[in-house]
């Protein structure tokens, strides 16, 4: 990546006039940084595009977990009170903690795309 950050800041247009063989050595060698910027560039855009899909596919089950707990939490278990209420303060806590996990995930895949896209 240096070298062609470097190589790239290093093209004089203004030696074109003189076609030189340096020249065109030096042009060649931006060209071929330029595809490499442009292949590393394009499968950064393929992972994201791979982990965003796998991401709405993870919400989803974290969502239908979450409904789940939900569900669990209304169930009679035949618990003390005390043990009652620490089930259900636990499954709380659980819940909370996916539904922070998915907003936070939510959030980051935002930031990604607004800085890739725009």
């Amino acid at each position: 990546w240096k070298r062609n950050q470097r190589i790239m800041k290093l093209l004089d247009l203004s030696k074109c006039h003189e076609d030189s063989p340096g020249f065109k050595r030096h042009l060649e060698a931006f060209e071929e940084a330029t595809v490499q910027l442009e292949k590393s560039l394009k499968k950064i855009c393929r992972i994201c595009d791979e982990r965003a899909a796998l991401a709405v596919k993870d919400t989803a089950l974290m969502t239908s977990l979450i409904s789940e707990f939900e569900t669990f939490s209304h169930h009679e278990l035949n618990l003390s009170e005390e043990d009652e209420t620490a089930t259900q303060g636990s499954l709380e806590v659980v819940m909370q903690t996916i539904l922070q996990v998915v907003d936070n995930r939510e959030r980051l895949f935002e930031q990604i795309n607004l800085a890739l896209v725009k």
